[in-house]
């Protein structure tokens, strides 16, 4: 299992990878979620 933290100013994301897949856990401000995408985008 690995986990990123994904920074958003002044709340976190994070995106956990396990074995059966990914699990996204976001505390971020609405508007923030293309930093999300980004992470996702380099992973792929």
């Amino acid at each position: 299992m690995q986990i990123h933290t994904i920074s958003m100013g002044l709340s976190q994301a994070y995106l956990i990878e396990h074995n059966c897949g990914l699990m996204i856990v976001d505390a971020g401000l609405p508007g923030s979620e293309s930093k999300v995408f980004d992470l996702l985008h380099k992973l792929n």
